[in-house]
């Protein structure tokens, strides 16, 4: 998690905290380190979710399924997001 406290204190989530501080917090969160293949699922609509994420490296997909199957783009995510 080191690695990432340049990033995430970039975040509008974490920005302003001290690094010893964010160290602190994320543990006593229990922050993890999450891989996810392409095309998997993180969360899905209607369904209930606990946690919150940044993206770390890659990127994200949000959309919805229409009626007929077709997925529409609601946002791309990118790390820092």
């Amino acid at each position: 998690m080191k690695n990432y406290l340049p990033l995430l204190q970039s975040t509008s989530l974490f920005t302003g905290i001290p690094t010893d501080q964010l160290q602190v917090l994320l543990a006593q969160l229990g922050a993890v380190v999450r891989s996810y293949g392409k095309g998997e699922a993180l969360v899905l609509a209607g369904e209930p979710n606990r946690r919150v994420g940044v993206v770390l490296t890659g990127m994200l997909e949000e959309y919805l399924v229409d009626e007929n199957g077709n997925q529409i783009i609601i946002n791309h995510l990118r790390s820092g997001d």
